[in-house]
């Protein structure tokens, strides 16, 4: 069996299959050499809005921050969690090997961080995911995300049979939610491609740019050439 681990990447989460299928040196830059570029406004902003989300939920904050929808919803998960209703939980970390199977998140092959969860019932799941920003252009990227999150839920709980993935955007008054429904057998398939896929990142050794003008005139690390 192919090590797992043999590249300077030792883990890997879905948001780096993003830069996999578009440029390994983007990869590099993030996950290598550590350099974190882009709007950094914008990316605090979304830390900020995570955290206080999460702060109330759990009871810590007294109000919302500013957000323009899904406060009924969050309330109502602010009730379960000061109840300890349908197993929810908050800012959950699951990690995972080669095999997939559950190991501590510091030591992974594998790791996912899911914003909010609960059970439906024994065998449903529900993820929700708090998106800040534009739902329209990010559509692909998210439903890659789902996929992960999918995966992720049937194999840290064996007896889910159902699992619903909601991405709330929370900027957004209207066209605000993105669902995406998984049985345990529609990701079968899905679990062979996330592990090749998972195997390239954390055994690559050369990270060579792919160069493309509208991708490269939006990359913020252009400048390699």
């Amino acid at each position: 069996m192919q090590s797992a681990q043999t590249g300077p990447i030792k883990h890997w989460a879905p948001s780096d299959l993003t830069a996999l299928s578009n440029c390994l040196f983007q990869l590099k830059k993030r996950r290598v050499d550590k350099e974190y570029v882009g709007n950094s406004e914008a990316a605090n902003r979304g830390d900020e809005i995570h955290e206080a989300i999460e702060g109330y939920i759990r009871g810590e904050l007294p109000c919302l921050p500013n957000i323009k929808s899904h406060f009924e919803y969050i309330d109502t998960l602010r009730d379960m969690y000061a109840e300890n209703e349908n197993g929810i939980e908050v800012e959950s970390k699951w990690g995972f090997d080669r095999n997939w199977s559950p190991v501590d998140y510091n030591t992974a092959w594998a790791r996912m961080r899911t914003d909010a969860f609960h059970f439906e019932n024994e065998k449903t799941l529900i993820i929700d995911d708090w998106k800040t920003g534009k739902k329209y252009g990010n559509e692909a990227k998210h439903k890659t995300q789902a996929i992960g999150y999918a995966i992720g839920a049937f194999m840290q709980f064996k007896q889910l049979e159902f699992v619903k993935v909601i991405m709330r955007y929370v900027d957004q008054k209207n066209d605000n939610i993105m669902s995406s429904s998984f049985t345990r057998q529609s990701i079968v398939p899905m679990v062979s491609v996330w592990t090749n896929k998972g195997l390239v990142i954390t055994t690559l050794t050369d990270f060579p740019p792919s160069p493309f003008p509208s991708r490269c005139e939006m990359c913020p690390y252009r400048d390699w050439e």
